[in-house]
């Protein structure tokens, strides 16, 4: 089960958005919270308030829409690599470069904010 796609300026958009697994901008918030850590001190709920915040902004504005695409099926929706693939009419190849180049702007914007997910993940 993935992200639903709620606003597409058509339906093809929608459809296509579904089939690769994305999700629009608008229904994508909602699923931030889920990965908010329960038990966290109140200034570690802080900082990952703000590293979820700056990710999702991030993925917003930052990654064009095939990176956003990719990212949100293979990273967040555990959609297959293979299947995705056959999906977009594209190569394993491709989408592992596609997911690469959207990490690394993803942590180069994290880095300017001087966030970081190791010091998130950190006990």
């Amino acid at each position: 089960m993935g992200l639903q796609v709620r606003s597409a300026r058509n339906g093809r958009q929608a459809a296509q958005a579904r089939s690769a697994g994305g999700a629009s901008s608008r229904s994508s918030r909602k699923p931030w919270s889920l990965f908010a850590s329960v038990g966290l001190a109140p200034d570690e709920h802080v900082e990952q308030s703000e590293l979820l915040s700056t990710l999702q902004t991030a993925i917003g504005e930052v990654l064009t829409p095939q990176q956003r695409r990719v990212l949100g099926a293979l990273a967040l929706n555990d959609v297959p690599i293979d299947v995705l693939a056959d999906r977009l009419d594209t190569t394993r190849g491709a989408l592992y470069k596609t997911l690469h180049d959207a990490r690394q702007k993803l942590r180069a914007c994290l880095a300017e904010r001087e966030l970081s997910l190791a010091t998130a993940r950190e006990p």
